[in-house]
């Protein structure tokens, strides 16, 4: 398939900036990128893709050393950036130029706010959209090979393409059906949730990840909540990724036993049976110290975020969420996973028991609020069998 804008091709820190300064008197730039992560925790970028409305750019991110004209581009709150399926692109932008976009248009989210599917391809869009078929054979090339081969390059540009014009034609389709607010909801929601990753205070709260993590007591709990946040901390010192560090079922096993012990020496650590023979012996002394006290102070381990099992009551009061879900997804012609997944579901039902109350994503008066929570507190409440 021929590419129907002009590519340009840039490779120095000077073109890099001037392009910036371009771009920034544009209303919409769409933007993909190309990264490797096989062995490391953070991404590492192979090329960045930019689109304007009359050319695609293709930057060579390997000798750009000084990224604060991008980070003026993406920060300036004057130019809306374009991405499909944004969540890998803005952590990658987070972790390497220290940003994320202050306007946002994730084009895949669009597609399910009009009932496309909740999840739907770049490939599957175009042809939605444009009924055109691109191809995706260099998914997974290396990228930071060098130099790039053309079928690689092509590819990257096809990426971008048509970004633009499709993010135009959805948001007709939003405001005629009167949805566009819900979906810049959304999306300054995705970009609060990207922020939130090298975020020392979330990493706090990711033992509650850990599926089996009610089985532990309190101090037990506690203790996992360090773990994970040592971890969280190991790789990204390491750049290896968490399961490289330390598996979940270790951390857990050690936050048991530890929570069994008067004093947690690093010998006793050290007869804990793990997956990862090795784990101990790097680091048995270190996570006796840690769990003895040392280290910063965590925030309170929240035993309500936990996915405990749940009773055959809050189990139809879980079906019963999912239908009204189902029922309003169909009546509004929406993905029914954007509305309400099973885990968002299950987090506003622990919330009402434990606290009788419901917190939104994006906050009181979200769209999703609006839609849904009559219906919610009338089962939660218990006035609807």
């Amino acid at each position: 398939m021929t590419i129907e804008k002009p590519i340009t091709k840039l490779s120095n820190q000077a073109e890099f900036d001037d392009l910036c300064t371009l771009l920034s008197n544009e209303e919409f730039v769409a933007l993909d990128t190309e990264f490797m992560r096989t062995n490391t925790f953070y991404a590492k970028i192979g090329l960045l893709q930019l689109a304007s409305s009359e050319a695609i750019y293709l930057v060579d991110p390997l000798p750009i050393l000084d990224w604060s004209g991008f980070n003026q581009l993406l920060t300036s709150g004057e130019v809306t950036i374009v991405v499909h399926s944004a969540s890998e692109d803005l952590n990658l932008l987070l972790t390497h130029c220290g940003v994320v976009p202050v306007k946002l248009f994730d084009t895949q989210i669009a597609a399910a706010f009009l009932g496309l599917g909740f999840s739907l391809s770049y490939q599957a869009l175009v042809e939605n959209q444009l009924d055109i078929r691109i191809e995706k054979e260099e998914t997974r090339s290396d990228w930071l090979q060098r130099p790039l081969s053309d079928k690689q390059l092509h590819y990257a540009a096809n990426d971008v393409l048509y970004l633009l014009e499709i993010a135009a034609n959805l948001t007709l389709h939003l405001q005629g059906k009167d949805r566009l607010d819900w979906f810049l909801d959304e999306c300054s929601v995705g970009l609060e949730n990207a922020k939130l990753v090298e975020s020392e205070a979330y990493w706090g709260t990711l033992y509650s990840n850990i599926n089996s993590a009610w089985r532990l007591p309190d101090i037990g709990l506690s203790y996992l909540q360090k773990l994970c946040t040592w971890r969280e901390q190991e790789s990204r010192k390491r750049n290896r990724p968490r399961s490289w560090i330390a598996k979940d079922g270790d951390l857990q096993s050690l936050a048991f036993a530890a929570s069994g012990m008067v004093n947690i020496s690093a010998e006793q650590l050290a007869l804990v049976k793990l997956q990862d023979s090795k784990l101990l012996v790097r680091y048995a002394a270190q996570f006796s110290q840690l769990l003895n006290g040392g280290g910063a102070a965590q925030p309170y381990a929240d035993r309500s975020s936990l996915s405990v099992p749940l009773d055959s009551a809050d189990r139809s009061t879980l079906k019963k969420l999912q239908k009204i879900v189902e029922d309003k997804a169909q009546e509004l012609e929406l993905a029914p996973e954007l509305l309400g997944r099973k885990k968002q579901l299950l987090e506003l039902l622990r919330q009402y028991t434990e606290c009788g109350t419901l917190r939104w994503a994006g906050g009181q008066n979200s769209w999703r609020q609006k839609l849904l929570e009559p219906e919610f507190l009338q089962v939660l409440s218990g006035k609807v069998n």
